[in-house]
């Protein structure tokens, strides 16, 4: 039953809201401002003679036309808004894709860098390989040489 009432509810609020905009896009328009002006106007003279031109200003003129011409101004205003913030959008997005190719492009060449890394440490650990092997071959050979007799040139062990 409750939520009957508020289903109900809802959809009176939603049409009261449709209703709303649909109202407030007719008298937001500067045709509107200028009819309530006109009807201000041609109203003058019967209102002149009731009020004083101060109160037929505030009263009539003034409420009538600026309501409409605020609604305007307001609709621009929420228009420039609505292009800026698209623009932000799509400026942020594609500052975002600048961002993500760049990551991408970096995470390649770290990858390449690591590859770089474990080839020159490859190189390295074979050229210490290599040097470690001579200095042994060459330690090798002088103590060979102690064994050898110079005229001989044969071992003597």
């Amino acid at each position: 039953m409750v939520g009957k009432r508020l289903t109900a509810m809802n959809e009176i609020d939603d049409r009261g809201k449709t209703l709303g905009e649909k109202i407030t896009n007719k008298i937001g328009t500067m045709w509107c401002a200028f009819l309530f002006a006109v009807l201000a106007i041609i109203g003058f003279p019967h209102e002149i003679s009731r009020h004083s031109i101060v109160d037929w200003l505030i009263q009539d003129f003034l409420q009538l036309v600026l309501m409409s011409v605020i609604l305007v101004g307001q609709d621009v205003q929420s228009k420039k808004t609505e292009k800026l913030i698209k623009e932000t959008h799509r400026a942020s997005v594609d500052e975002f894709e600048i961002a993500k190719r760049n990551h991408d492009l970096a995470s390649k060449e770290i990858e390449e860098l690591r590859l770089i890394s474990a080839d020159i440490h490859r190189i390295i650990s074979e050229l210490e390989a290599r040097q470690s092997l001579k200095a042994t071959s060459l330690e090798s050979g002088r103590g060979a040489a102690s064994f050898t007799s110079p005229e001989q040139n044969i071992p003597m062990g």
